[in-house]
C-alpha cells in the first residue's frame, strides 16, 4: 500500500498522539456558509459529486457513512459539511450521529443531545421525537451514552430503522465511530451504500490509514473516496493494482487549480 506522503514516525507519532488529545478537547467544527471563499464551496461541491457518481443507478435513498482511521480526523465535520451541501441541491438530507460512544454532532451544531438514536434502539422514543431540523437538514443526535454500542449499532432494530427512514429521504449520512478504533462503525456497513474515509494531512497515522482500508475491504464496504481534511489537496481515491497494491493520487487542489499527481 502506497500513501502520498511521509508515515509519521518517532517524535511525530508522540505529537500526533498529543494533538489528538487536543482536538478531541476542542469544537473543532467550522460549518459551511455562503460566506466561505469560493475554493472551500467548490472544494465540497467536488467531493459531493464524486459520491453521486459513486451510486448513480440508486434511485431511491442513498445512504452514506462518514468515517475515518483515528480519532481526530474531522469526520463529524465532513458529514455534516457534506450532509448540507446535498441540501442546498433540494434533496432532503438526514445527518444520524452514530458515534454513540463519543458524540459531537450535537455539540458542533450547538443542539441538545438529549434523546436521540440510542433512545430510539432501545424502544424508549419514537423517531418523530429525536429528529432536529436545523440549517435545511433533518439530524438525529447520538441520545445517551449506552454500555453496548455496537451491539444496538448491528441489532436489528438499527437495520429497521435505517431502512425505515430512507422512505423518507433522499440522502442519509451516518456519522460513526473511527473504524480503525471501534468495531461499531463495521457494523453500520450493512445499511450503507458505501463509505467516505476522512484522513487528516500531518496528523493520522500511516498505519492506522491501512488498517482501515484493509478492514473496510474485508468487510466488502465500498469506499467512495477518502476526504484530505487540514490540507491544501482536500480530496484523494485509490485504485487497485494489479499486484493488490494501493495507488493514491490526487486530483483536486483546495485552491481551485486543477491538478493531478501520482504518488
Amino acid at each position: 500500500m502506497k500513501l502520498a506522503g511521509k508515515g509519521l514516525t518517532g517524535k511525530r507519532e508522540e505529537m500526533a498522539a498529543k494533538k489528538q488529545t487536543e482536538l478531541l478537547k476542542s469544537n473543532m467544527a467550522r460549518i459551511i456558509s455562503n460566506t466561505d471563499d469560493f475554493a472551500t464551496v467548490e472544494s465540497y461541491r467536488a467531493a459531493r459529486t464524486n459520491i453521486m457518481f459513486s451510486i448513480p443507478d440508486e434511485k431511491n435513498c442513498k445512504r452514506i457513512i462518514v468515517t475515518s482511521a483515528m480519532q481526530g480526523d474531522g469526520k463529524t465535520t465532513i458529514a455534516i459539511n457534506l450532509a448540507l451541501m446535498f441540501a442546498k441541491t433540494g434533496s432532503k438530507v438526514l445527518l444520524i450521529d452514530a458515534d454513540l460512544r463519543l458524540p459531537m454532532v450535537n455539540s458542533y451544531l450547538d443542539i441538545a443531545n438529549g434523546k436521540g438514536l440510542s433512545n430510539i434502539l432501545i424502544g424508549q422514543s419514537n423517531v418523530e421525537d429525536v429528529i432536529v431540523k436545523k440549517f435545511g437538514i433533518d439530524i438525529i443526535t447520538a441520545g445517551g451514552i449506552p454500555p453496548n454500542p455496537a451491539e444496538l449499532l448491528d441489532s436489528d432494530a438499527m437495520r429497521d430503522l435505517i431502512y425505515k427512514l430512507s422512505d423518507n429521504y433522499d440522502y442519509i449520512f451516518i456519522d460513526t465511530p473511527p473504524v480503525g478504533i471501534m468495531i461499531d462503525a463495521m457494523s453500520a456497513l450493512k445499511v450503507a451504500h458505501g463509505v467516505v474515509l476522512v484522513v487528516r494531512q500531518n496528523y493520522t497515522l500511516h498505519k492506522a490509514v491501512q488498517a482501515a482500508v484493509e478492514t473496510l475491504e474485508f468487510a466488502k464496504a465500498k469506499i467512495f473516496g477518502f476526504i484530505l481534511n487540514d490540507s491544501e489537496l482536500i480530496r484523494y481515491h485509490y485504485k487497485r493494482k494489479k499486484n493488490s497494491k494501493y495507488n493514491y493520487h490526487y486530483n483536486y487542489n483546495y485552491y481551485g487549480n486543477q491538478k493531478k499527481r501520482n504518488a
